[in-house]
C-alpha cells in the first residue's frame, strides 16, 4: 500500500501544520489553511501532536526538534468549530441552538388611522 503524502499548510496567522493526505489538505483549505512550500520560520508556530494526548499544542518552530525528542510530532491543527452550528458554544454566546428555538417575532402593531391629541 502506498503511504499518504504529507503537506505543510499555513493559515493567515502564520501558523503551520503538517497534514496526512490530499483529502485532509483539501478539507482544511475551506478554513483558511493553504499548502506552502516554505518551511516554518523560526518566529512561526507549528501545531504538534503527542500520542495519548487528545488535543494538539502549538509550539515555536525553533523548538520543534526539542519537542520531537519528547515524542511530539508536527500534525494537524485542532478541529474547526463553527459557533453557528455548535449548540453549546452558541448558547453560551446567547444565540438559540437552532431556528426552531428562536423566539417568534413580536406581532406588528396595527395602525388605527386615528391620531391622538387632536
Amino acid at each position: 500500500m502506498t503511504e499518504k503524502k504529507t503537506y505543510w499548510v499555513r493559515n493567515a496567522s502564520g501558523e503551520y501544520a503538517l497534514l496526512d493526505g490530499a483529502a485532509e489538505r483539501d478539507r482544511l483549505s475551506a478554513f483558511g489553511w493553504n499548502e506552502t512550500d516554505e518551511p516554518p520560520a523560526d518566529d512561526a508556530f507549528v501545531w504538534m501532536r503527542h500520542e495519548g494526548i487528545e488535543q494538539p499544542a502549538k509550539f515555536p518552530a525553533k523548538s520543534v526538534a526539542n519537542w520531537m525528542a519528547n515524542g511530539w510530532v508536527p500534525g494537524a491543527p485542532p478541529e474547526h468549530v463553527d459557533v453557528t452550528q455548535e449548540p453549546s458554544v452558541a448558547q453560551v454566546l446567547g444565540f438559540p441552538a437552532s431556528a426552531a428555538d428562536s423566539p417568534a417575532p413580536a406581532p406588528a402593531a396595527k395602525a388605527s388611522g386615528k391620531t391622538e391629541g387632536k
